[in-house]
């Protein structure tokens, strides 16, 4: 064990370092942090809010003890869904990987290592969804000291049952696929197999859940009162019910013997992925490393297509999309992502079966409420989200690693590079947008030239956050990493973006609300005001911005 939390340690101080850079970069990403961290405090106050009235409303009928439940499952979903990316991350494409293993350390030191440094990164997550329902819950409840114990205990040791579970299914997929001679592909349809396992797993699940609980049996459960709805919450994630129920009935033996029940799973989960780690990881993970190169003899026709002139920006541009889908792990965290969204927004609708339905009549619903200017504003906020979650632009400089000197002597001006930067992210967030606005419109009936509004707020709106992306990554990239995943995952340019991002989508939709403009003035101002405001930050990357990209590694 005293291996095993020494190789965090280490695993943790390489990653931080590497994450927060040094000299310059470092003091950037601090006050970057500090400046995320302002930003954060409305939301995290507004939802402090919405959770204390919702603690009041359930308290008359006896069930706030939902909160506790919801929260613990909520963040417990999160972290499993979020611990693949990590996992395989970390297990299988992290180059440190093949140092360890010639180390005289034991498989499960190593997976254990990784994994309390996946439990690390969770703990962000935790903090910002579980620990506000903790509070509120202690707070309104009046809790005694043993609640606020136990809810440390529960928070330090939530995402052992989500992340061993994430584990088991990842070794399992990637021992039987990581084998053959093309690693590169077989990881990148691992991790895409994960995926499909883990939202099917979720599917099956809510599906079994509904077909159980009919109206009929929440009404009886509401009527009930006594937290009875913590039971039907509970189903939602098995393993977690204990903790939810520990915390409920804190101040009695019967939380005790739950807390109990609920750290006796949590270890034999643990147990379990160790010792099936000890059988599985090894033969998973050797040969990751290894890569082929076809030897092909082209025709005369391809040497000619091959050699054929283009323009410089085109020339550039398909370069980056052919790294961006030739790289397993730009293609799984920058392009993947911008179709799974959709995905996310089907799976619960299918699982609930009448959803489709209910929510086919939304689109009509919206017209005949006057709703079609605040519609279009949350298709603004969803090109934007979208935008700034595929970490395209965000990492654009970052993904060329210490290569990115070559930049510097290929014959192409600094202003079509940085050009070249952006088009990738604005083209293939588009398309992510498209496919969730087609679907969108068709399941709802939303009006065509609702439709259209929608797309050309998005689009001015993708192009303004497209260049906000890269304008980070150009003061502060992450040039030093060892494998690519870190240049993502470990970038905390990303993450500024997204909190900017998300801070803009509150502001306009928070102005069309209390404007109450007509859709067409909406549409025209946003447009007006976006592409004006593209235009100021496109002037400053082709001045300052060149400028700055000129200095980069000197």
């Amino acid at each position: 064990m005293n291996k095993t939390l020494l190789l965090t340690k280490v695993l943790l101080k390489n990653s931080l370092s590497a994450m927060f850079g040094m000299g310059k970069n470092k003091r950037y990403s601090f006050i970057m942090l500090a400046i995320v961290l302002v930003s954060l405090a409305p939301l995290y106050i507004g939802l402090t809010r919405f959770l204390y009235v919702s603690f009041d409303y359930l308290a008359q009928i006896g069930q706030q003890g939902v909160i506790i439940s919801l929260g613990i499952v909520v963040t417990g979903m999160l972290i499993f869904f979020l611990g693949i990316f990590y996992i395989i991350s970390l297990f299988y494409m992290a180059e440190d990987i093949e140092n360890l293993l010639s180390l005289p350390l034991k498989t499960s030191h190593i997976l254990g290592a990784n994994f309390f440094s996946v439990v690390i990164y969770e703990y962000i997550t935790s903090l910002f969804f579980l620990l506000p329902v903790l509070v509120v819950y202690g707070i309104k409840g009046s809790s005694s000291g043993l609640y606020y114990l136990y809810s440390i205990i529960v928070f330090l040791t939530l995402p052992i049952i989500p992340l061993s579970l994430a584990s088991i299914i990842s070794m399992v997929i990637m021992r039987f696929l990581n084998k053959g001679k093309n690693k590169d592909l077989l990881k990148l349809v691992g991790s895409l197999l994960a995926m499909v396992v883990v939202l099917s797993i979720n599917f099956v699940f809510q599906r079994v859940s509904m077909r159980f609980t009919d109206m009929e049996s929440i009404i009886n459960l509401l009527i009930e009162g006594n937290n009875s709805l913590v039971n039907l919450t509970n189903k939602m994630f098995p393993g977690l019910s204990f903790a939810a129920s520990a915390l409920i009935r804190s101040d009695n033996f019967i939380g005790f013997v739950h807390l109990m029940a609920y750290l006796a799973i949590s270890i034999v989960v643990f147990v379990v992925f160790l010792m099936l780690g000890e059988i599985l990881y090894l033969k998973g993970v050797q040969g990751s490393w290894e890569s082929i190169s076809k030897k092909t003899e082209l025709t005369e026709e391809q040497l000619s297509k091959s050699t054929r002139k283009n323009s410089p920006l085109k020339s550039y541009i398909s370069k980056e999309l052919k790294i961006l889908f030739r790289t397993p792990a730009f293609l799984l965290n920058c392009v993947i992502i911008n179709f799974l969204w959709p995905v996310f927004i089907a799976f619960p609708l299918l699982a609930s079966g009448e959803g489709l339905k209910e929510i086919s009549k939304l689109g009509k619903i919206i017209v005949e409420n006057n709703l079609q200017s605040l519609t279009i504003v949350i298709g603004l906020g969803v090109g934007i989200f979208i935008s700034a979650t595929n970490s395209i632009v965000s990492t654009s400089i970052s993904r060329e690693g210490q290569n990115f000197y070559i930049n510097k002597y290929i014959p192409m001006s600094y202003k079509r590079q940085i050009l070249g930067k952006i088009i990738p992210g604005i083209i293939l967030s588009t398309l992510g947008l498209l496919m969730i606005l087609i679907i969108v419109a068709v399941v709802i009936k939303l009006p065509p030239i609702l439709s259209f509004l929608i797309l050309l707020s998005a689009m001015v709106g993708i192009l303004f956050n497209s260049m906000i992306g890269l304008i980070f990554d150009l003061f502060s990239p992450k040039l030093i990493w060892d494998n690519e995943q870190k240049a993502v995952k470990q970038n905390l340019n990303p993450l500024f973006h997204i909190i900017l991002s998300t801070v803009v989508i509150g502001v306009n939709v928070f102005l069309v609300v209390k404007l109450d403009f007509s859709s067409f003035v909406v549409t025209g101002s946003l447009f007006v005001i976006y592409l004006g405001l593209s235009y100021i930050l496109y002037k400053f990357l082709i001045t300052k911005g060149v400028e700055v990209y000129s200095n980069i590694g000197e």
